[in-house]
């Protein structure tokens, strides 16, 4: 009986430690697919990131000035990509000097003193003194 008793664990024994490399085995599988597909993931956000940057002002060409199409921008676009097209640098929340030089830039387009009687242009002017506020909080 103890014979068959020692058959018996080693069995069990060998069976076990075929199942735990089974499982190291599909553990490292796993662990490969999740790296191969984190690695996708950022270069897609990669592609995504260059088509929003390679994006520029000059691809709309359907507004009458380049006024017309900062103001479009100011009341109607909101988010990153509108900050990319009105090129506002990352480096700017940094650099207040930067963000100066853009906002007086923008800012003589839009000023209701240049545009009087113009309602847009004054809520554009407001638009573009808050994102100067935000960018040198």
């Amino acid at each position: 009986m103890s014979t068959i008793f020692i058959i018996t664990t080693l069995g069990f024994a060998v069976l076990s430690a075929l199942l735990s490399i089974k499982l190291k085995k599909a553990r490292a599988e796993r662990k490969a697919f999740v790296e191969k597909l984190s690695l996708a993931q950022s270069q897609l956000e990669e592609l995504q990131a260059k088509e929003i940057a390679d994006a520029s002002l000059g691809e709309v060409d359907y507004f009458k000035s380049p006024k017309d199409k900062l103001m479009f921008l100011l009341l109607e676009v909101d988010g990153k990509r509108r900050n990319q097209l009105l090129g506002i640098t990352p480096d700017m929340y940094d650099d207040n000097q930067a963000a100066k030089k853009w906002y007086k830039s923008l800012s003589l387009q839009v000023h209701p003193d240049k545009n009087p009687g113009d309602e847009d242009a004054a809520k554009a002017f407001d638009k573009l003194k808050e994102l100067h506020t935000m960018m040198t909080l």
